[in-house]
């Protein structure tokens, strides 16, 4: 889609369409279903059987798998800080 605008707030390759504000952008695949709307939420994807590959901020790139904890992937990608991600303790 040209751009890094993916969101953790749905698990990786989740069935809820994006949410796109410019129709030419919307194609509704099965793989990456989406609705034309006003506003704007892209769910992470890919085409990678299981998860997905995604950049971390310090230039690395990870695969999640499809199964993360709900939780635990919201927290990575949230900006706000001081979530409590299941399954990792210091």
């Amino acid at each position: 889609m040209g751009g890094a605008l993916d969101s953790s707030f749905g698990p990786p390759n989740t069935n809820t369409p994006d949410r796109l504000d410019e129709p030419r952008l919307c194609y509704n695949t099965p793989e990456i279903p989406c609705i034309n709307s006003g506003d704007m939420a892209n769910y992470t994807r890919s085409r990678h059987d299981g998860g997905v590959s995604v950049g971390v901020a310090d230039g690395s790139a990870r695969f999640v798998s499809d199964n993360i904890d709900r939780f635990a992937f919201q927290a990575l990608g949230s900006r706000n800080g001081e979530e409590v991600i299941p399954g990792l303790q210091t």
